[in-house]
């Protein structure tokens, strides 16, 4: 049994509420380093949010999250680390994120102002140009709201 199927399974064992759920997994950002960070937030209790572009999932035909979904977090070397659930999801423009998404996402002073920032450079530098993802600041963005259930 591999590491994360284990840890799935011991999940469930001492969750057997989610005993019948289907699990993803993924890790955060765009590298090791970022994924170990935010991986961290999310063990700490700190980071309960992550965006993403709308246009990613069409571009690669994944479905929408949704509430309800449980996903394991991933650390930078694919490691388990935490398993979360998701209770809101929105869909809004760049634009429209808040400062309360911001301090959801706990990422860097916990501010809109380096929320975006981030962002921005995240997602203009994310995709390559053959993806056909053209991020701009009117871009739709997938905003999930989670609670952490297990670390």
């Amino acid at each position: 049994m591999t590491e994360l199927a284990t840890y799935i399974a011991n999940f469930k064992r001492q969750h057997p509420t989610y005993q019948d759920q289907d699990i993803a997994a993924y890790a955060f950002g765009g590298g090791e380093v970022m994924a170990d960070e935010l991986a961290a937030l999310v063990v700490a209790g700190h980071k309960q949010g992550t965006t993403s572009l709308y246009q990613a999932y069409e571009v690669e035909n994944e479905p929408l999250p949704k509430v309800g979904d449980v996903c394991v977090i991933l650390d930078g070397k694919g490691r388990p680390t935490s398993v979360v659930i998701n209770t809101a999801i929105e869909v809004l423009p760049f634009n429209d994120v808040t400062a309360h998404h911001a301090l959801l996402e706990s990422e860097g002073d916990r501010t809109l102002a380096y929320w975006r920032r981030a962002h921005i450079d995240f997602f203009t530098h994310a995709y390559a140009p053959e993806s056909g993802i053209k991020f701009t600041p009117a871009s739709l963005v997938v905003f999930e709201k989670f609670q952490l259930l297990y670390k």
